[in-house]
């Protein structure tokens, strides 16, 4: 994360408004008006943020690699819902299953996520695996992270101890109302389809950056590179316990596929746009589209709609951030 400058007066920035989790990594996200946060991310009833994941059923080298939304756009038609010890699924609403969360019992399998990690996870029987066949188009299996999994969250930006369960990097991903509204903005003008009043009343669903929490900048005195989270990451309180936040959220082409319609959507101005709105000159000087942050809560608590966000410290110097400006 590198250095951070000490604010003398700890300032509230803003209350969360919404947040969501998604048992299936690459699924559709669910919202929950409140959630325990962990060091290890969200959980609701129990089910932990990303506890499982669709992998490829074939295998090479006895290692099922991750499907992503990237390879198959379809993933984001798989509808989820908690109903007591059920986690209940629908193919866009129909051809529900359920898969019973006191059975932790299966094969243990190699599975692969990004950048040829390799982990384990627990296979979640036969049932499912043809449900996702079926739909997918293509040989796929449900694993289920171990309780006992220690899947190292990233040392590279920041030191840390978090345990994950397939989370990319860090526990928790979260950006303002406020950077939505403008990137929305960017986006409808880019298309050139819609006239300044009409690009104010839409906005680019939220669900296609996937975040766990999403803020309401409340605070008047507040500079504008918070309120966008641009450029400066933040330590803080939420609410009560310490996080940091130790890097931007890299985006990549899953921001273009329509979690209603599970398409490419091949016209939409997205990635132009974000890539005009937020560039990260990473300390290796490489050159990222981000939105938003990832955090590392340090504590257990509930979180609701309407907990403050608490700034402690900022980022110094700040991040190197290209394209900000209009």
């Amino acid at each position: 994360m590198g250095n951070t400058k000490h604010i003398e007066t700890p300032a509230e920035i803003g209350i969360i408004t919404k947040i969501a989790f998604s048992p299936i990594k690459g699924a559709t996200m669910i919202e929950t008006t409140d959630a325990l946060l962990r060091t290890s991310g969200l959980e609701v009833a129990n089910v932990k943020d990303r506890e499982f994941m669709v992998v490829e059923a074939n295998h090479e080298d006895n290692v099922h690699k991750f499907i992503t939304q990237r390879e198959k756009p379809r993933l984001a038609l798989i509808r989820q819902e908690l109903y007591n010890d059920s986690l209940k699924l629908t193919w866009a609403g129909f051809d529900p299953i359920s898969i019973n969360l006191n059975d932790r019992y299966g094969e243990e399998l190699y599975v692969q996520l990004h950048k040829r990690e390799i982990t384990i996870g627990i296979d979640a029987g036969k049932e499912i695996e043809r449900w996702l066949t079926e739909h997918l188009e293509a040989p796929a299996k449900l694993v289920r992270a171990p309780r006992e999994l220690e899947r190292a969250a990233s040392q590279k930006y920041v030191q840390n101890d978090t345990v994950l369960t397939y989370p990319d990097s860090y526990p928790i991903h979260w950006f303002t109302e406020q950077s939505l509204a403008e990137l929305s903005k960017r986006t409808f003008k880019l298309s050139g389809k819609e006239s300044e009043e009409e690009m104010g009343k839409r906005e680019i669903s939220w669900e296609r950056l996937r975040p766990n929490f999403i803020i309401k900048i409340t605070n008047p005195n507040l500079p504008n590179q918070i309120e966008h989270m641009v450029n400066e990451g933040i330590i803080g309180e939420i609410p009560g316990i310490p996080f940091m936040d130790p890097k931007p959220c890299d985006r990549c082409s899953v921001t273009m596929v329509d979690p209603k319609t599970g398409e490419i959507l091949k016209d939409s101005m997205l990635l132009k746009a974000l890539a005009q709105y937020q560039i990260w000159e990473t300390p290796d000087n490489k050159r990222k589209t981000i939105f938003g942050e990832k955090m590392l809560p340090m504590g257990n608590c509930k979180v609701s709609w309407g907990n403050p966000i608490v700034m402690t410290s900022v980022r110094d110097p700040p991040l190197k951030i290209h394209g900000a400006k209009e």
